[in-house]
């Protein structure tokens, strides 16, 4: 058998990572602990552990593991047909006047990001499964995962407590999964005690007192509903419930002896309990099934899911293509998706079906396998439980796919399908069998050991590569381009004679709400041009993200303060308004630049463009009015009179001001 010590470090390693990644929401930071971590597992396993291992991981299930890894890459790989892809890579390529391979994804470093993440994710599972084949390991594993849970439950309820509370924080930081997964957690490790006291035989949590265990899975309980009932919504606590029931109806068929007719007859109450339950969630007619039981607005996602194509645009994309359908002055943060909707954008309808198939299928076969085990049935019943929650919250919230709450489902299912199979774990408190290891069963396994060793070693070691791939690359770092950034702002908002306090407040909102570090923007201060090596890192970062508006806005802005510039200007504002049409952060800077030159202006397009514009800021964004007077001081002549006409047209204020000034 495997080492205690392996094991205790595998346990060590998976606990980290899935608690480090609350704090660090990139993936490469739980890629530096689980690609090691799963290369060690693969390389230590022995083939008495392994032959284990493959009758839980199937051929069916690294199928099926294996399909999300490789949809990603066919979305990331240049399409061989023209026309296949999407073309938004036909546009930026004319606007940059350079070759751009067309691809499906519309955003490389998110699809990227993405790939890693999941990359990650399944890593933490399979260890997860590996550690699970051990008892004792699984009983310890089950605590620690309750306890990350009920920290979050508990930070979300402090935070509430502090009045700290934020209205969309659950759905963009994933705050209600800990909540809903630790209150499954504790429900099981209860009736683990209570079974445990009725058996005497169970294995006891290294690190968890035989008389601490039970008050601490009953605090974790109060901890968890309380978070439900004060912060979430009734959908959330719903969802819940549904768990919960799955959780307590397997234990009461098994302690009663009901036989098939008994079951049917408690799982058919315990589905009019789930119809009835389900009912009282409020749903939504003549709309989207993924976003029918949203409890946000999803305005925006609406629109965007009548134009996904059945590949989607690309994994992680949504944040990227949310611009372009997002109302006026709407943030981002008034919009967060539910994973439903979210996955069904970024893979396609396709893949998203066959998710809930699968979906599906996980809570049945653990079902099924929870009925047929002697002792540990708990392990996959709770993960059955889990997979029903995990379903209703991903129709009617998001969250699930940020990276902790990721990794801690991970971590949560490799423990349900690790000890789902009987005879498929080391029995830690039992006598050591009396007949011989079957030595014919094992050879006769060899071929798929080595398959699944090597399957594991060639994911340990992509996971790793990835990860330098990604530190060493600035394209996939989020401080990439704040220098750049704010140097261009400066110098822009020089030229359009704004005062010092304008300046920095114009500039540092923008680089705020735009995630650029406003610290890099007061070293650029004193530079006035933009250098070759910011340029370089902008059109690097379009040609991985074209459809990010800002960065055209930046490159127009930097092309204008260059006496050659190698870009066409109009050609750049206009994908800046095609990206992000809506963006109210970016009118001031944009009309300063669209109205500066007369041959800018002499575009139709960009006429109807500008035009549309001034309209908004006249009649629905009042406060970038002076924003818009600054840019009119500062255009050219042809600018001055096109704005002077549009502007008298909509306010005859504006001529009288005209005169003043």
């Amino acid at each position: 058998m495997i080492s205690r010590f392996t094991f205790f470090a595998l346990l060590v390693a998976l606990s980290s990572a899935i608690a480090v990644s609350e704090g660090f929401k990139s993936p490469i930071v739980a890629s530096v602990i689980m690609a090691p971590s799963l290369l060690a597992a693969s390389v230590l396993v022995p083939s008495s552990l392994l032959a284990r291992f493959v009758k839980v991981l199937n051929p069916l299930s690294i199928a099926i593991l294996a399909a999300p890894i490789l949809w990603m890459i066919l979305q990331l790989v240049p399409v061989p047909v023209q026309g296949w892809g999407n073309s938004i890579w036909i546009t930026a390529s004319a606007a940059l006047n350079e070759p751009l391979a067309e691809r499906i994804t519309v955003d490389i470093r998110a699809t990227v990001l993405s790939l890693v993440q999941y990359n990650a994710v399944l890593a933490t599972g399979l260890v997860a499964v590996i550690v699970a084949l051990d008892r004792q390991r699984a009983a310890d594993f089950l605590y620690v995962l309750l306890c990350i849970a009920s920290c979050g439950a508990a930070i979300s309820l402090l935070s509430w407590a502090m009045e700290f509370r934020n209205e969309f924080a659950p759905a963009s930081e994933g705050g209600h999964v800990a909540p809903v997964l630790g209150t499954l957690l504790s429900c099981a490790a209860i009736l683990r005690e209570l079974d445990d006291a009725r058996r005497r035989r169970e294995p006891r949590p290294a690190f968890m007192p035989a008389n601490w265990a039970l008050p601490v899975a009953l605090a974790s309980l109060l901890v968890c509903l309380l978070a439900l009932v004060l912060r979430e919504t009734p959908t959330v606590f719903i969802a819940t419930l549904l768990g919960a029931e799955l959780l307590l109806a397997i234990p009461i068929i098994r302690k009663w002896s009901l036989g098939i007719w008994g079951s049917t007859g408690v799982f058919a109450t315990a589905t009019l309990i789930f119809v009835a339950f389900f009912t009282a969630i409020p749903a939504k007619k003549d709309t989207d099934l993924t976003i029918a039981i949203a409890t946000q607005s999803q305005s925006a996602t609406e629109r965007m899911l009548q134009d996904i194509r059945p590949t989607g645009f690309g994994a992680g994309s949504f944040g990227s293509v949310l611009p372009i359908y997002r109302d006026i002055g709407v943030s981002s943060i008034r919009e967060r998706p539910t994973d439903a909707a979210s996955i069904a954008i970024d893979m396609g309808r396709v893949f998203f079906c066959g998710l809930l198939l699968v979906v599906a299928v996980t809570a049945w076969t653990l079902v099924k396998r929870s009925l047929s085990r002697g002792r540990d049935y708990l392990y996959p019943t709770l993960g059955a439980a889990a997979a029903v929650s995990v379903a209703v919250i991903g129709l009617s919230a998001g969250g699930l796919t940020d990276l902790g709450p990721s990794l801690l489902l991970a971590g949560l299912f490799g423990l349900a399908f690790g000890r789902s199979l009987a005879g498929a774990g080391h029995e830690t408190n039992c006598p050591p069998p009396q007949e011989p290891i079957d030595r014919r069963h094992l050879r006769s396994t060899l071929p798929a050991q080595m398959g699944h060793r090597v399957l594991m070693v060639l994911l340990a070691v992509a996971l790793l590569s990835q990860t330098i791939w990604l530190l060493a690359d600035p394209r996939y770092s989020d401080d990439a381009i704040p220098a750049s950034a704010g140097h261009i702002l400066r110098t822009v908002m020089l030229r359009a004679s704004l005062s010092e306090s304008a300046q920095e407040e114009q500039s540092d909102r923008w680089l705020v709400r735009r995630n650029f570090n406003t610290g890099d923007l007061l070293s650029t201060k004193s530079r006035v041009t933009a250098s070759p090596s910011a340029l370089h890192l902008l059109i690097s970062q379009l040609h991985s993200s074209p459809l990010r508006g800002e960065l055209w806005l930046l490159l127009a802005a930097a092309s204008a303060e260059t006496e050659k510039p190698e870009y066409d200007m109009a050609g750049l504002l206009k994908m800046s308004y095609y990206t992000t049409p809506n963006e109210v952060d970016l009118f001031s800077l944009r009309l300063s630049l669209a109205l500066s030159r007369d041959g800018l202006v002499r575009n139709p397009e960009l006429r109807d463009l500008i035009k549309r514009d001034i309209e908004i800021v006249l009649t629905r964004q009042r406060t970038l009015e002076p924003a818009l007077m600054a840019a009119y001081r500062s255009a050219s002549a042809g600018g001055k009179v096109f704005a002077e006409n549009l502007m008298s047209g909509l306010n005859a204020s504006y001529s009288q001001q005209k005169k003043t000034d």
